[in-house]
């Protein structure tokens, strides 16, 4: 399944009227949805996507879409969390910046839900 990360890489590759098997993660699809909406996409995976309405029911038959959900991270990673990806911005000596950490901001929401 090929990935997408980007609008600009995305655009590139959407030049046929039939797509299948794609898997595209937190974009804002409406920067390209005239062009989206032109084509037939199916069994594809839509992780986090901003989009219309219009785009939305265009696809729906036969895709799967996962919301882009109103949390303070990231739900749908590119990759396994990491312990570079989960202290980023903690400084030992100043153990105030935990806090801020990913890792800390998930474990709040997941405690607080």
């Amino acid at each position: 399944m090929k990935q997408f990360e980007s609008i600009t890489e995305l655009k590139r590759f959407l030049t046929v009227p039939y797509v299948e098997e794609i898997a595209v993660q937190s974009l804002r699809l409406t920067e390209i949805e005239p062009l989206m909406l032109n084509i037939r996409f199916s069994r594809c995976l839509f992780l986090g996507c901003s989009m219309s309405d219009d785009l939305l029911h265009h696809l729906l038959p036969g895709n799967f879409i996962f919301p882009l959900l109103d949390v303070p991270f990231n739900t749908y990673p590119s990759r396994l969390y990491d312990t570079d990806s989960l202290y980023a911005g903690f400084n030992r000596h100043k153990p105030k910046t935990y806090l801020k950490t990913p890792d800390k901001v998930i474990y709040d929401y997941y405690r607080e839900s």
